[in-house]
């Protein structure tokens, strides 16, 4: 991981892992920092949406929210 300010990266082998038997998706792990630093817990909701240069946006959704 590389931290600069609020930007992280991160390798893909870091955050995505193939799942046997199926090619069509892959698990995403959220990286504890990033959790924690945008107040995610385990089991909340979150969006995820791609960046205009490729980047993964992680935020959380609180409830009622769409």
């Amino acid at each position: 991981m590389t931290n600069t300010n609020d930007k992280h990266e991160f390798s893909f082998d870091e955050v995505f892992q193939e799942i046997p038997g199926d090619k069509e998706n892959i698990n995403m792990t959220i990286p504890p920092s990033i959790m924690e630093k945008a107040d995610i817990k385990e089991g909340d909701t979150v969006r995820v949406t791609m960046g205009d240069y490729g980047q993964v946006l992680i935020e959380k959704v609180e409830n009622g929210e769409e």
